[in-house]
């Protein structure tokens, strides 16, 4: 798979999924993202069936971990939201005062 030039320069490749949602989070600590949105921005939209398999694959296995890593660490948090479709997870970057 082909990097880009700017990774090629500083001699590495794109960030690690948990870096990844570090960098979505903390660059918009005004939101808070499912764990759909979050997979979505970390792996990109399914564009076929098998790209959908693999995705609930990565998401179960690796984004799962990270989002739970990152909680343990204090630097994220998940909270239960009411929307008009029942509850759902968002997480969000963990502010100082709360």
């Amino acid at each position: 798979m082909p990097i880009t030039r700017d990774e090629f320069n500083k001699g590495r490749t794109r960030n690690t999924v948990k870096e990844q949602i570090e960098i979505l989070l903390e660059n918009n600590k005004d939101k808070a993202y499912t764990f759909q949105e979050i997979s979505d921005y970390v792996f990109g939209k399914a564009k076929n069936f098998g790209e959908a398999i693999l995705k609930v694959i990565a998401n179960s296995l690796i984004l799962e971990n990270a989002l739970y890593e990152l909680i343990k660490e204090g630097k994220i948090e998940a909270k239960d939201v009411k929307t008009p479709y029942g509850k759902e997870v968002y997480y969000a970057w963990k502010l100082k005062n709360t």
